[in-house]
């Protein structure tokens, strides 16, 4: 895991050779919303995915808060997602302009670097990845499984329900990275269906575990 670099994000955007790599790991796996030149599957290290950011805008209101996906350190983690690259002057800023709306401005997200390592084991390379600490004001932590399935069951904004941000993150990593095993999305997503009478939700469901007192334990070590 690398340190933080706030203005990194910036600098793409400026520099006219240089490419924009993006590591998604939440919505932008399926719904990027800006062009790219391509794009691969991998994963980054030293991070694991939480619901621990509140949404006031997209999936949820200043009333009722959803919850979207964060990174938060973990020494033995590992996050399965899409490392999207962006090339030419046109494209990069439309996404630098789009992303810095979406995820800094409303979302309260910063940008780190880290590594990806692309999953045909091709040499790692230096990505951008949108991260929200417990610094921002929308930043809600840690709850139970229970009580973070009622609050997103509970909870919608100008994108959609904030139950359809959970269940199509984890069909996307489902269908097309079985590499991953995120217990806490596959989890909470259980708990979702569980509560919803979706049939799709429902035959989704299946298969699912909840997640151990050993899991829970090691967020608390983490977080």
């Amino acid at each position: 895991m690398e340190s933080d670099d706030t203005e990194s994000f910036s600098d793409y955007h400026t520099c006219v050779n240089c490419s924009l790599r993006l590591f998604g790991y939440g919505s932008l796996l399926w719904k990027p919303d800006f062009e790219y030149s391509d794009s691969r599957i991998g994963f980054i290290s030293g991070y694991k995915r939480r619901f621990w950011q509140g949404s006031d805008v997209h999936r949820g209101t200043d009333t009722q808060k959803g919850r979207v996906a964060t990174l938060v350190p973990s020494k033995t983690g590992k996050v399965w997602g899409m490392m999207f690259e962006v090339n030419g002057a046109e494209q990069k800023r439309k996404a630098y302009g789009g992303l810095t709306q979406r995820e800094v401005t409303l979302g309260g997200y910063d940008v780190v670097k880290t590594s990806f390592y692309p999953r045909d084991g091709s040499r790692p390379v230096e990505v951008e990845v949108f991260v929200a600490t417990r610094k921002n004001r929308l930043f809600l932590g840690k709850a139970s499984l229970k009580v973070m399935a009622m609050q997103i069951m509970s909870a919608a904004g100008c994108a959609g329900s904030n139950a359809e941000y959970i269940i199509k993150t984890a069909e996307f990593l489902r269908a097309n990275i079985p590499e991953e095993t995120d217990r806490h999305l596959f989890d909470l997503c259980k708990r979702i269906c569980d509560l919803s009478n979706d049939i799709k939700c429902l035959q989704m469901d299946e298969g699912c575990t909840e997640m151990d007192q050993l899991d829970e334990e090691s967020d608390l070590e983490d977080s």
